[in-house]
């Protein structure tokens, strides 16, 4: 039986290391603090896989956003295809729409086309639907079982708490007061910190 040259066998460790890294899953987070998850793709569908659920999202052709199907794994792992039977939640893109991560038994999506304006919303895949809802800017992010996130104030704009409301006023931008806040996930109540700030919007 021939010997195999030390040079072949680089060759195949090399290629070994190329084609596994190329072609190893990707992993996907989402908002900050949100379990991790591992993304492959089949065909237009992207496919994230979790510990106790597989969600899947689906491009809506030339609209923004997509279609998301959530399934629950169970003893087998669940297939990376569209198939609404049995499924823990199935989402049709209603107003560009995007799968925003994961966290325990919730689901988090994300509506919206630009910076302000946008919508998150909060799904509870135990019962298959809706949790909570709210306008946002900014990055939310999770911290200690809470969803941090910056909520519109209703606030009168002043001097003192947008201090340069006529300056962006006279470049065209529209002030927009704002007040950190999080949501409980154990309770789903929302907790208020007082504290604004004021930033520029288009």
């Amino acid at each position: 039986m021939p010997k195999t040259k030390p040079a072949a066998l680089l060759f195949c460790a090399c290629l070994t290391l190329l084609f596994g890294r190329a072609f190893a899953a990707e992993t996907f987070t989402g908002i900050k603090g949100a379990e991790t998850g591992e993304l492959t793709f089949n065909g237009n569908l992207a496919c994230y896989a979790y510990q106790k659920y597989t969600v899947i999202s689906r491009s809506s052709g030339d609209s923004a956003g997509s279609d998301i199907l959530v399934k629950s794994k169970g003893r087998k792992a669940a297939k990376c295809d569209w198939n609404e039977r049995g499924a823990a939640l199935s989402l049709k893109n209603s107003g560009a729409d995007y799968f925003s991560g994961l966290y325990s038994n919730f689901l988090f999506v994300d509506s919206g086309t630009g910076p302000s304006g946008r919508r998150l919303t909060v799904y509870d895949l135990e019962k298959s639907t809706s949790a909570y809802s709210t306008e946002y800017t900014g990055e939310a992010a999770l911290e200690k079982d809470a969803l941090r996130f910056w909520l519109p104030s209703g606030a009168p704009k002043t001097g003192d708490n947008c201090p340069r409301r006529e300056e962006w006023e006279k470049q065209g931008l529209t002030p927009s007061l704002e007040e950190d806040v999080r949501l409980d996930l154990k309770t789903l109540k929302l907790l208020r910190s007082g504290w604004l700030r004021c930033t520029p919007r288009q």
